[in-house]
């Protein structure tokens, strides 16, 4: 109950499918282009998701951090088991 909340609350909720497939490559180290190939999409398409991502994830304005690492440690706090 209380993941599920958590998860309600986080912005990675707000990712769409395609971004979410999008997400752990970027947190990989993959490229652009070696994203697109993998996912069968245009290299312009995924452009697309990781702005989107940098969006929803509240990173567009980002200049003091770099948003693929902020965006990895986003994605990693998310799938930390809960502390008890």
């Amino acid at each position: 109950m209380a993941a599920n909340a958590r998860a309600k609350r986080s912005p990675l909720s707000e990712l769409t499918p395609r971004d979410q497939e999008v997400l752990p490559q970027i947190t990989q180290g993959t490229s652009n282009a070696a994203i697109a190939e993998s996912l069968f999409l245009t290299k312009g398409a995924v452009e697309k998701h990781i702005n989107s991502i940098f969006l929803k994830l509240d990173l567009s304005e980002s200049e003091d951090v770099s948003k693929r690492v902020k965006a990895t440690l986003l994605l990693l706090a998310e799938e930390e088991p809960p502390a008890e």
